[in-house]
């Protein structure tokens, strides 16, 4: 992450206006994610996954499982307060 001073805020601004300086964050944020995306990927390989849409389906079913859980976990809690059992 590439951390602006106010120097180069400044700097972007009167030289080369206010479209360079948001052209400029854009860039930044653009490589942040490339590097994340990356970390996945590498992870994923590491693990033996190295077939795109091997991948894609993986990561389909874990953000699936993630939504039932955050669904389920406020579930369970209000049950735990009231002491009554969960729909599920």
């Amino acid at each position: 992450m590439k951390i602006f001073h106010t120097s180069d805020w400044h700097l972007g601004r009167t030289l080369y206006g206010k479209k360079h300086q948001v052209l400029t964050r854009k860039k930044t944020i653009n490589q942040e994610i490339r590097i994340q995306i990356d970390r996945v990927w590498e992870a994923f390989w590491t693990g033996g996954l190295s077939n795109p849409l091997t991948v894609i389906e993986q990561m389909t079913y874990l953000l699936f499982i993630k939504r039932l859980d955050e669904i389920q976990t406020p579930k369970e809690s209000k049950a735990r307060i009231t002491e009554m059992p969960s729909d599920a």
